[in-house]
């Protein structure tokens, strides 16, 4: 009888930290997505912080490809900075 419930614990934590990982995943990518650089001393923080995004995405097993990496890092880069 407890392996019963000790099967239920285990595949209800399952199914909790399956959702808390896609929230957070989704979360990780709408940052990353809404990231917009400008010609201004920030720019070194937005770059830090779309890198503390992309390694996000790897923790929660869903890592970029690294090409794909490079490429939206490059998109968010504005005119006059590409």
């Amino acid at each position: 009888m407890s392996m019963i419930h000790a099967a239920d614990i285990i595949f209800h934590l399952h199914e909790i930290y399956r959702e808390g990982t896609r929230n957070r995943r989704y979360s990780a990518v709408c940052e990353l997505l809404k990231i917009k650089m400008v010609k201004e001393p920030p720019i070194h923080q937005d770059g830090l912080k779309m890198i503390g995004l992309i390694e996000q995405l790897q923790s929660l097993n869903s890592p970029l490809d690294h090409n794909l990496a490079i490429d939206i890092f490059l998109a968010f880069l504005s005119d006059s900075l590409s």
